[in-house]
């Protein structure tokens, strides 16, 4: 159970409480590092309370590690040749295994801050708006790496995160009361294509549109069976 708490905190730290100007500049320089570190850390500690002084310790000193991945993970990328999306999944994967090692040692001696369910609902919601946000960003890249990524401008990061919230709910209802409640993802795909007609079509492919449809549909669907 401690694993999701810590993992609620890093998504929390590592991605809704990063801003563009800490994502631009914290490879870059090392008091934009530092300050990524320390809010991600401090989330995860947050979290961590209920589970006992040692997990609290190996929290910080995985901040310390944190700080030397985001470093050098630039630097490593171009030594092993790896694209910008392997890079990204790699730094994920080690924060993650990290955290399920040291969630190992949690003793539940104290009242937890928030319910388990409630942690649950918020990893989702964290996947699904920010972790989805840039992730989706990096695929799309790899997979059309002659469009240009605008994502980010003209409110297109609010209407990502709102539709991705819209869609998780169906998908939810859908689980849990009715599959009829899939008809509303209908709506969802007109918005899409909408959007397309409006703007995105402008720089982005038929085949570009579909690929980020399919991602901001897939995932949250995965997310829901993974914490059913």
């Amino acid at each position: 159970m401690a694993f999701y708490y810590l993992f609620l905190g890093h998504l929390v730290g590592d991605f809704v409480l990063q801003t563009d100007k800490i994502a631009e500049n914290k490879g870059r320089q090392w008091k934009w590092n530092l300050l990524h570190v320390l809010v991600v850390t401090l989330s995860v500690l947050l979290f961590s309370y209920p589970f006992g002084a040692l997990l609290s310790v190996l929290v910080i000193l995985n901040g310390l590690v944190h700080y030397i991945l985001d470093h050098y993970k630039s630097d490593i990328c171009k030594i092993l040749h790896l694209s910008e999306l392997a890079g990204f999944l790699g730094d994920q994967f080690i924060h993650i295994v990290l955290l399920y090692f040291i969630s190992l040692t949690a003793v539940y001696e104290k009242e937890l801050l928030i319910e388990f369910t409630t942690v649950k609902l918020l990893i989702i919601l964290s996947i699904v708006t920010s972790f989805l946000a840039i992730f989706t960003q990096y695929v799309l890249a790899a997979l059309f790496p002659g469009e240009n990524r605008r994502f980010f401008e003209n409110g297109e990061k609010i209407f990502g995160m709102l539709s991705r919230i819209y869609i998780t709910i169906v998908f939810y209802l859908s689980f849990h009361k009715s599959p009829l409640y899939l008809v509303f993802l209908a709506l969802a795909v007109i918005l899409f294509f909408v959007q397309y007609k409006r703007i995105w079509r402008n720089w982005m492919s038929l085949p570009h549109l579909l690929a980020k449809l399919l991602l901001d549909m897939a995932v949250p669907v995965l997310c829901i069976i993974m914490v059913m």
